[in-house]
């Protein structure tokens, strides 16, 4: 996944640097995950994404808190599967 967005990352980069008169080094206007340019880029994108995981996990427990304490229902996935104890024949 880190290279995916490293690599949108990049060609929106290409894209929108002449709008703001910016040009980009002809030796890079190619991403290329090999190179120490495409490494820094796929490694920044992945603690980028690290950090965005880390703080859904933390809303998640927040919402899913604030869920079960508001109404006193349990999360949706986490009832308790239903037993029967009937005997079925």
């Amino acid at each position: 996944m880190s290279e995916q967005l490293a690599r949108r990352f990049h060609e929106t980069y290409e894209r929108l640097a002449p709008q703001f008169g910016y040009k980009t080094r002809k030796e890079t206007r190619e991403f290329d995950p090999r190179s120490p340019n495409g490494k820094l880029m796929i490694a920044v994108c992945a603690e980028i994404e690290a950090a965005k995981d880390a703080e859904i996990g933390r809303l998640r427990k927040l919402v899913k808190s604030a869920y079960v304490e508001g109404w006193g229902d349990p999360w949706p996935g986490d009832e308790p599967e239903e037993r029967s104890d009937e005997v079925t024949q």
